[in-house]
C-alpha cells in the first residue's frame, strides 16, 4: 500500500524529464549510490543520441511530499525489453546505452527501504 505524501509517476517519453531537471539534479546530489549516468546532464544528451525511437519507455519517479516540499526521491529509467511474442516475454530493464557502465537508480540517501517499497507496491 501506498503511504500517505507519495505520488508514484510514470513518464512514457524522456523529453517529459527536460521540464524537472532541477528536481531531478538534487536527487542526484543527494543519492545513496551516485550514478552519474542517470544524472540529467549524462542522461538527457546520452538519450538523444542514442536513444532507440522506438522503444518503450516507462520511467519511474517516486516524489516525497514532507511540509509542503516536494521532491524527488527515486529515479528508474526503465525500458520495456523482449517481445510479448517471446516465451520469455516482455520484462523491465534499467536503460543501458554503450557509455553507460552502472544501472543503479537513483534513490534518495536515507530513503532507500521507503522508495523500494513504494516502487514495489506500485508494481502490484
Amino acid at each position: 500500500s501506498r503511504a500517505e505524501g507519495w505520488v508514484v509517476r510514470v513518464i512514457t517519453d524522456p523529453v517529459q524529464l527536460e521540464a524537472e531537471q532541477a528536481a531531478w539534479a538534487t536527487l542526484g546530489r543527494s543519492a545513496a549510490e551516485p550514478n552519474a549516468f542517470y544524472e540529467p546532464w549524462f542522461f538527457l544528451p546520452a538519450w538523444r543520441a542514442m536513444g532507440d525511437s522506438t522503444a518503450t519507455w516507462r520511467i519511474i519517479v517516486l516524489e516525497q511530499t514532507v511540509k509542503n516540499r516536494t521532491h524527488w526521491a527515486g529515479f528508474f529509467p526503465f525500458q520495456i525489453a523482449g517481445s510479448r511474442f517471446s516465451p520469455l516475454g516482455q520484462k523491465l530493464q534499467l536503460w543501458q546505452h554503450p557509455q553507460c557502465f552502472l544501472t543503479t537508480p537513483l534513490i534518495a540517501a536515507g530513503q532507500e527501504h521507503e522508495v523500494l517499497d513504494q516502487l514495489l507496491a506500485f508494481g502490484n
